[in-house]
């Protein structure tokens, strides 16, 4: 057996060219054969320059300063080229779509193994092993462009299976994934992980990290802060705190329990059955019901979304059908009143239809069939332009409408067309620059900012138009914690100024803890349209939809076989309070 590691980093250093700071520092790590290795820190802490020195990008294609050494299968970065280095290690890139180059998702797959001149047979194995790993066997002949977000960031897993290297790096990869699709590259990762390879994974899903993950490597500001096993790392509040990580919801109740004297050992439960389990061997639970079906069946009384009124509904969508140039029908008679002051969260598998149907809300795409009124009337006929000042729309891809050489010049530019004067302009820019939280890079280029900044000066771009509807396509994906704190806040304020906000989300926090009404679609149809803590009482329609709920809104659903819960108690503080009066009652 092959006791040398897979991977050895050396005094790592590296400062891309015209960079003002090292980008990494010294970086010393020993990565097993055969290890799940994650990699987390902060957007900007050096995650992806890291991986790009495995395969050779850094430093054979993207120039800068070097130092110490990179060794692959025993293989130097700097040394060998990268057309032999992508046999050892593959790297799936955080944005996709610059990995994409077939025209067909088969030929997109087959496209690494066909330069590496593989024969034909061959190839079709390859690709045809690799597409049903991550899902999307059956998907050969559709057209890359008319894929979702999350199927692209799929393909872009298979195409570096296809290649067949025994170790492969992730760059986020379940970024855009629905929840189900999240789980399914974590189970893809762990059966590969079966086959012998070396998986390095940069992530900020720390529930996934925590319960996949056999190593941690955290970043900051380019160095090498802490390593450890992942139920090590998330045992302390503090770590989770000081590097900025999203805690896991098991690890926060498992914090709330130590902190109230509930002796659940010294390393982080990895799973919320594992909680659970010490849970009742710790507290002696026994189950409330003695016939199984009635396990975990706490009373719901949660309402289903309050219904409209002529006086409250700013728009309403009437049988809307869509289909696409190439034939598939994405909507499929969709009628949904939406009321004005309303928080919406539309969640469901990629694919599903919800980022089709809120691009019809402003004219970006025509009806196949139905209509769409704003206040009452047809938008039929209207240019998207027309409607901005209306509603607004904030892409997934912040990138897709940034096209200024400065944050300031980004969001005057659609005040241009509104007539006002030059100072006028600026002075609106100005204030909700400030309100956006985007004064320190006033003058900067947008393409200079990390993608949370990017993503609210999308939205201060849209939000400087004053629009009454603001929809907002995956506002936290690829998002480390600290930046989705601070857009979840963003939004929560815009909704209190009034706005009507839709999001489209897989996100599951933004649909239970933060929206007043959620739409749950599939196949392009919805299927139910009710108030946050109903999404999960309906099993077909949460199968359906391939949803997965939050860590807590499990434990509240497991912990509801033992104790006296009500589907509200959903954080960490309510179930250990919960938890901490059967204590009680017990002594």
């Amino acid at each position: 057996m092959n006791h040398d590691p897979a991977i050895q980093m050396s005094g790592l250093s590296f400062q891309y060219e015209k960079s003002t700071k090292q980008d990494l520092h010294n970086i010393n790590l020993s990565v097993p054969q055969g290890k799940i290795i994650a990699i987390m820190g902060e957007t900007g802490a050096g995650k992806s320059t890291l991986l790009m020195t495995l395969n050779g990008i850094i430093p054979q294609f993207i120039e800068g300063k070097m130092e110490g050494s990179v060794l692959v299968q025993g293989s130097s970065t700097q040394e060998v080229p990268i057309q032999q280095l992508i046999s050892k290690a593959g790297l799936v890139l955080q944005d996709t779509e610059t990995q994409i180059f077939g025209l067909t998702v088969w030929e997109d797959t087959a496209f690494g193994p066909s330069n590496l001149g593989v024969p034909l047979d061959d190839i079709k194995l390859k690709v045809n092993n690799a597409l049903q790993k991550v899902g999307l066997s059956g998907y050969e002949q559709r057209r890359t462009e008319f894929m979702s977000g999350g199927e692209k960031q799929r393909l872009a897993v298979a195409g570096v299976l296809a290649i067949g290297p025994s170790i492969v790096a992730l760059d986020e990869p379940t970024s855009e994934l629905d929840p189900e699709g999240k789980e399914l590259i974590f189970q893809i990762v762990r059966q590969l992980q079966q086959e012998g390879m070396t998986i390095v994974i940069a992530e900020h899903e720390s529930e996934q990290i925590l319960a996949y993950a056999d190593e941690v490597y955290v970043l900051q500001e380019g160095k090498l802060v802490w390593s450890g096993t992942p139920e090590q790392l998330f045992c302390h509040k503090q770590l989770a705190s000081e590097f900025r990580l999203r805690p896991p919801g098991i690890a926060s109740l498992y914090w709330e329990l130590q902190g109230k004297g509930v002796d659940l050992g010294e390393a982080c439960p990895r799973t919320a059955d594992e909680l659970v389990e010490r849970l009742i061997q710790q507290l002696e639970l026994v189950p409330l019901y003695q016939n199984a079906s009635q396990l975990g069946t706490s009373a719901v009384t949660s309402p289903l979304a309050k219904q409209s009124s002529a006086e409250s509904c700013i728009l309403q969508i009437q049988d809307l059908h869509h289909s696409y140039s190439n034939g598939y029908e994405a909507l499929q008679g969709i009628t949904l009143d939406i009321n004005e002051g309303d928080y919406i969260a539309i969640v469901g598998q990629n694919g599903a239809g919800k980022t089709t149907l809120c691009k019809h809300l402003n004219r970006l795409l025509a009806p196949t069939k139905g209509r769409i009124l704003f206040q009452g009337e047809n938008i039929a006929g209207q240019d998207t332009y027309q409607l901005a000042p209306h509603i607004g729309y904030v892409f997934q891809n912040p990138d897709h409408q940034i096209f200024c050489s400065s944050v300031l010049d980004e969001v005057t530019y659609g005040l241009k067309t509104l007539g006002m004067s030059k100072q006028e302009q600026r002075n609106k820019a100005m204030e909700v620059i400030s309100f956006i939280g985007l004064e320190p890079y006033v003058d900067d280029h947008p393409f200079t900012l990390d993608k949370g900044l990017r993503q609210r000066l999308a939205i201060a771009s849209i939000l400087v138009l004053e629009p009454q509807v603001l929809i907002i396509d995956e506002p936290t994906a690829g998002l480390d914690w600290h930046a989705t704190e601070q857009m979840l806040h963003m939004i929560r304020n815009l909704h209190q100024k009034g706005h009507t906000i839709i999001t489209i989300t897989h996100n599951m926090q933004i649909a239970t803890e933060e929206a007043n009404r959620v739409v749950i679609m599939s196949n392009g149809t919805i299927l139910k349209d009710c108030a946050p803590l109903a999404i999960f009482t309906d099993e077909p329609i949460v199968q359906a939809a391939k949803l997965i709920p939050p860590q807590l809104v499990r434990m509240n659903q497991l912990l509801s076989r033992y104790i006296q819960l009500s589907p509200e108690q959903i954080t960490a503080e309510e179930l250990a309070a919960a938890l901490s009066e059967r204590m009680r009652s017990n002594a």
